[in-house]
């Protein structure tokens, strides 16, 4: 079985700007500028479903990415993978009430190299300086890596299924 994480910038509103992408035993997965492309996004999902096996493979998102890849790459996903948002997650199998990325990864004492808000995030990324970017895309890879702790602790901690996850997974 593939676990997949998912975490994606849309620095300018509805515009994809970076996907990550972070499955065990992989190489570090992030696309943006000429590198955003369905081809290399389906690429990597199908290394990751070859790698496992070629059994199921389950995509991770915190969030609306799942949906707003589809709409930006013109895919389905939702039909090939189970898609599993963890907000759906935590609030159907624990009691957190805040279950938003940043409350999750505090109260879990999770590592997070920077902390950047959606304006700091822009200027960054637009600023045409490769440092700049590169601060960007560790937030990115953070919230990747961070995504697959979540997932990790629900199932271990909460004892939660990857039949529970099937059962709330996006249709």
């Amino acid at each position: 079985m593939a676990k997949v994480f998912i975490d994606c910038e849309w620095i300018e509103g509805d515009y994809l700007t970076i996907l990550g992408a972070y499955s065990y035993g992989q190489d570090k997965f992030q696309l943006y500028d000429e590198t955003l492309t369905r081809r290399r996004f389906s690429r990597f999902l199908n290394i990751c479903t070859n790698r496992s096996g070629g059994s199921e493979t389950f995509l991770f998102c915190h969030g609306p990415d799942i949906g707003r890849i589809e709409s930006f790459f013109d895919m389905y996903l939702k039909k090939d993978y189970y898609c599993i948002n963890t907000i759906t997650a935590f609030r159907t199998f624990t009691t957190f009430r805040d279950t938003s990325l940043g409350h999750l990864e505090e109260y879990f004492e999770f590592p997070r190299r920077y902390a950047l808000t959606t304006n700091e995030m822009k200027d960054l990324w637009n600023s045409g300086n490769e440092d700049n970017r590169r601060i960007v895309l560790k937030y990115n890879w953070d919230d990747c890596t961070n995504l697959w702790r979540l997932v990790r602790i629900v199932m271990k901690e909460y004892n939660v299924t990857i039949g529970d996850l099937k059962r709330i997974a996006m249709h």
